[in-house]
């Protein structure tokens, strides 16, 4: 038989300092509104398979939200919303979710798009006066079927539904691998060492008796 005990004593208060003991379990103390601020920490829990740690909060006292609860003398808490982190966010659709965290002006936040279940990864980073200047992305598109990772410099890789990959660097400089094609588009297409056309049995160099690498074998055939 297992015996249930009461939670007393609900409130919504603020996260103040975080700790991880030798066993990685992670305490928090809440603003315990005059209580004794020496009390041990409370017991952090989390919905099963997810974990986090609030940040610390600001000099203005803004912080994470906490939920307290006590049983008997045991304090417990579960962390709620940090408002320091919503304008870094995504707006969210109906049945959309959003899981981030990181710098509290900056967050890393992975999406969940209500509308047909697309996910996307938002790296940023290079704050300047605390706005990121580049971002790493990755985004899962259930609509067009299409797997896109971007480089904050610019270049992306595409997995599309037509079962190309497009390596790009720029409108200029690309390269697409279809089903029996390869196209590259580039101002300058560099191969050093020896390149093959055709069969390699029985192939020439092109034009005959050109010397030294690099060299263009070609099959006539």
């Amino acid at each position: 038989m297992t015996t249930q005990s009461a939670l007393t004593g609900w409130d919504l208060v603020t996260a103040l300092v975080t700790e991880t003991d030798d066993d990685g379990f992670v305490g928090i103390q809440p603003d315990v509104h005059g209580e004794d601020p020496a009390m041990s920490p409370f017991e952090l829990h989390h919905p099963y398979g997810f974990a986090s740690r609030a940040a610390d909060p600001d000099e203005d006292g803004v912080g994470c939200s906490m939920l307290k609860a006590y049983d008997g003398d045991d304090g417990h808490g579960w962390l709620a919303d940090d408002p320091r982190y919503v304008s870094g966010l995504p707006e969210l659709e109906k049945g959309g979710s959003v899981f981030y965290g990181g710098r509290t002006a900056a967050p890393t936040w992975l999406l969940t798009e209500g509308e047909d279940g697309s996910v996307q990864l938002y790296v940023p980073y290079a704050l300047s006066a605390g706005v990121p200047t580049k971002a790493f992305t990755l985004r899962f598109d259930t609509t067009t079927q299409a797997i896109t990772m971007l480089h904050s410099a610019g270049q992306t890789i595409c997995l599309t539904k037509e079962q190309e990959i497009v390596l790009a660097v720029d409108d200029d400089t690309h390269l697409t691998i279809g089903p029996g094609q390869i196209t590259a588009q580039c101002e300058s297409f560099v191969v050093n060492g020896t390149l093959t056309v055709g069969n390699p049995i029985g192939a020439i160099v092109l034009p005959p008796g050109t010397p030294g690498p690099p060299r263009l074998l070609v099959n006539p055939l």
